[in-house]
């Protein structure tokens, strides 16, 4: 019986830092108006739980960082768009991964560009950085859609201008006059 009692304190305090544990590296996902638990030890891809949730890396996301942000970018897109200078037009665009984790290279861009245009995606983002192409200067940004009746993102709406850069004049797609012109429009 004394060496129950001897042997018990320290059970105890095992047991406590067993849940202890198991608490400082739990997660909470809100499911409504509860609040569930779940183990952050599941982080993947270098994330690492921080405040009762996964931090994810550069380039991932989703409630264990399982998901590769530049995928609901990738694929073909049927385009349609009409410029501050261009008339109506309706194209397919192809947003490819690149080498870089979270970019992409933007293939038929603008229905004109014979070169890759490159982005960056941030979670539902994507960035076009000022660069110089065939003679035009481009830049842009832009948001995905997520239908929920699909399992998929369906739906890019791009703001973006191009400058041409011998007659300085500009072809403004809902990026710097979204009164006077429309963001461009991609749909799968």
């Amino acid at each position: 019986m004394k060496n129950v009692l001897k042997v018990l304190p320290g059970f105890i305090l095992g047991i406590m830092i067993v849940f202890a544990s198991g608490y400082l590296s739990s997660c909470r996902k809100n499911d409504g108006d509860k609040t569930i638990k779940i183990k952050c030890v599941t982080c993947m891809n270098g994330g690492q739980c921080i405040n009762d949730s996964c931090r994810c890396p550069a380039g991932y996301e989703g409630l264990y960082c399982e998901t590769t942000s530049v995928n609901k970018f990738l694929g073909s897109w049927d385009v349609s768009e009409k410029g501050s200078i261009s008339v109506a037009k309706n194209y397919t665009a192809y947003i490819q991964s690149d080498t870089v984790n979270g970019s992409v290279r933007i293939e038929f861009f603008n229905n004109y560009f014979s070169s890759y245009v490159k982005a960056n995606t941030v979670k539902d983002s994507i960035f076009i950085p000022e660069q110089v192409l065939q003679g035009k200067r481009v830049i842009g940004k832009g948001i995905t859609y997520h239908d929920p009746n699909m399992s998929y993102y369906n739906r890019l709406y791009l703001a973006y201008k191009v400058t041409d850069l011998v007659t300085s004049i500009v072809d403004d797609y809902g990026y710097d006059s979204p009164s006077t012109s429309n963001v461009s429009v991609w749909t799968r």
